[in-house]
């Protein structure tokens, strides 16, 4: 049943880069997306914290809600 759902990619060619271990240099796009190695925008970074550069591109993008009470 799940067999025809699951799809399997390299973790620096796909959609989903883990790139806590990877030590190759990466690439962006001119707004700061990263990209895979076939060049397309990656859809989900994981691991990111452990790159500075990703850090602080996060860090410049985001923007925090934060609820306040009265």
């Amino acid at each position: 049943m799940f067999n025809e759902c699951i799809i399997t990619s390299d973790t620096s060619s796909g959609p989903v880069m883990t790139v806590g271990l990877l030590n190759k240099p990466f690439s962006y796009d001119s707004e700061d997306n990263l990209l895979n190695l076939k060049g397309d925008i990656a859809a989900v970074v994981h691991q990111y914290d452990r790159k500075p550069k990703m850090v602080e591109i996060v860090k410049k993008n985001l923007i925090i809600y934060q609820k306040i009470s009265n």
